[in-house]
C-alpha cells in the first residue's frame, strides 16, 4: 500500500544542472547548478559551484556560490570565503566570512514576517 511521507521536502539542484521557475513547498534546498526561481523555502544553501538569481525568500540561507536578486533572509544570511551576495537584500542576522563579499541594497530588517508556510 502507498502512504504518503511526512519527511521535510528537500530540492538538490545538482552541479551542471539549469532549473527556472518556481519552487515551492519545498523545506530544504541545495544548489550546486544554475537557477533563475522564485522560491519560499525553510533553508537555502547555495554550493560553491552553485550560480542563483531570483526572487528569494528562505528562514536560512548559506551562500558559497553565487546569489543574485530580491532576498528576503528571515533570520540569518551566511555569507562564505568563496560567496558572492548581489542585489536587494533584507536580512534579520547576518555572519560574512573573510573574503565573502556583498554588493547591493542592504537592509538590516527586524519586520520580516516568518514564514508559517512555504507555500
Amino acid at each position: 500500500a502507498y502512504s504518503l511521507s511526512k519527511e521535510p521536502s528537500k530540492v538538490i539542484i545538482g552541479k551542471g544542472a539549469k532549473i527556472k521557475g518556481e519552487i515551492t513547498d519545498a523545506e530544504d534546498i541545495q544548489v550546486d547548478g544554475n537557477a533563475d526561481v522564485t522560491l519560499n523555502a525553510n533553508s537555502l544553501v547555495v554550493g560553491s559551484t552553485g550560480d542563483m538569481k531570483g526572487t528569494i525568500t528562505s528562514n536560512s540561507i548559506d551562500v558559497w556560490g553565487k546569489l543574485e536578486g530580491k532576498i528576503n533572509v528571515i533570520e540569518t544570511l551566511t555569507v562564505r570565503e568563496s560567496g558572492i551576495v548581489s542585489g536587494s537584500i533584507e536580512y534579520q542576522n547576518m555572519d560574512v566570512k573573510l573574503g565573502g563579499k556583498i554588493i547591493g541594497k542592504i537592509k538590516v530588517s527586524e519586520k520580516i514576517k516568518k514564514l508559517s508556510t512555504y507555500k
